[in-house]
């Protein structure tokens, strides 16, 4: 059985052939939800749906609200790192702003401490670079 395990992107693929395994859940924090059976995979959550002879993973609201935080940090990075965004821009600080926000909320649905508070910082940090950023407008 092909499937494939994460909590967002990059998405690990695994090789399965001897496991029924259809649909198995796991607490990043617990391991498996009781009920289900499975290896332990702390920090991640593993959706396989049944379609067919194959598996495809479906992400959920957490990894949708997770990825798009993070894609927008990167994208704002890059464009800082390749000279297109300037780190005291307006658009720059609204970008870390707003990703760093989705992934920390993401991070709170996944009840994941370390990145609740790195992303809290980032966004805090963020921000003050924007009131900055407002008082020299004036």
């Amino acid at each position: 059985m092909d499937g494939y395990i994460g909590s967002g992107f990059p998405f690990l693929y695994f090789r399965n052939l001897r496991s029924p395994l259809v649909s198995v859940q796991f607490h990043p924090l617990q391991g498996p939800i009781p009920g289900q059976t499975g290896p332990r995979l702390a920090g991640d959550i593993l959706h396989l749906q049944k379609t067919g002879q194959q598996n495809r993973c479906t992400m959920t609201y957490t990894d949708w609200i997770g990825s798009v935080g993070v894609a927008i940090l990167l994208a704002a990075f890059f464009l800082n790192l390749f000279n297109t965004l300037n780190k005291g821009s307006l658009i720059y600080l609204l970008l870390n702003i707003v990703g760093a926000l989705l992934a920390c909320y993401a991070s709170l649905l996944l009840r994941y401490t370390p990145f609740v508070i790195l992303e809290a910082t980032w966004a805090g940090v963020s921000i003050l670079g924007l009131i900055r950023h407002v008082k020299g407008l004036r």
